[in-house]
């Protein structure tokens, strides 16, 4: 997929056109482990350069890790990217890279995939949610850099994997659309709300039917459920 680039963005940055890009947006902080990630470039067969966005209190460690692994010329601190210019960032890269062991969600790898990414992704808590293993990207064991350096290898070496996997990202966001997901919860707590009514209702004929032998059971009740608001601007109720 040929994504338009912010030439003029990339000259601000300081950032390479001989190479490919990858990318790490994620707070630096040691249980996201860029550290994995700086690891795994130096391991590379593959010169490439790594820019790492935003700040946080592991910042003098990893920036000593990178003057330890002599990858100054390869790797950037992009720093705080303000919002204007995240998006066309995510547009100059062509692979993202996390390596984080404690992303609950990560929004910054649903934007990369949004933008069209190929991602290499710790197998840990959301992010196989986001990355299907050989379809939009790669997993690897958390931690394991060797593994992540050999899934980044493959990736830039081959064009027709990337762009692939690139249309594959596009997919699996899609899933995400915010109508979709409202759908989904909205579902999920008619149901939920179903069965606890018709819980509720059993208990009640259970401790009639020990008071009263006679009792009959009365017609089943039906629920109505009300949006909380509308999903296509008209407010809409379920039955």
């Amino acid at each position: 997929m040929s994504r338009s680039r912010d030439e003029a963005l990339r000259a601000r940055l300081k950032l390479p056109a001989d190479r490919l890009l990858i990318l790490s947006v994620n707070r630096l902080s040691p249980e996201k482990r860029i550290d994995v990630l700086i690891e795994a470039v130096a391991k590379m067969r593959t010169p490439v350069h790594l820019a790492i966005s935003s700040t946080g209190p592991a910042e003098e460690e990893l920036r000593a890790k990178v003057d330890e692994l002599q990858l100054q010329d390869r790797v950037s601190f992009l720093g705080f990217v303000s919002d204007i210019d995240l998006v066309p960032l995510y547009r100059l890269a062509d692979i993202f890279g996390i390596a984080s062991e404690a992303d609950l969600q990560s929004l910054t790898t649903m934007n990369a995939l949004a933008c069209g990414l190929p991602v290499v992704a710790a197998e840990a808590y959301a992010l196989p949610e986001l990355v299907h293993h050989e379809e939009n990207g790669f997993l690897f064991k958390p931690g394991n850099s060797d593994e992540m350096a050999s899934h980044l290898d493959r990736l830039v070496e081959d064009t027709e994997l990337r762009q692939r996997m690139s249309e594959q990202s596009l997919a699996i966001i899609a899933s995400h659309d915010r109508l979709k997901v409202l759908v989904e919860w909205e579902t999920l707590y008619r149901r939920l709300s179903n069965e606890f009514i018709e819980a509720r209702e059993r208990r009640q004929r259970l401790r009639l039917a020990r008071k009263n032998p006679h009792y009959q059971r009365p017609p089943k009740h039906i629920p109505r459920i009300v949006r909380t608001g509308p999903l296509n601007g008209r407010r809409q109720s379920q039955v």
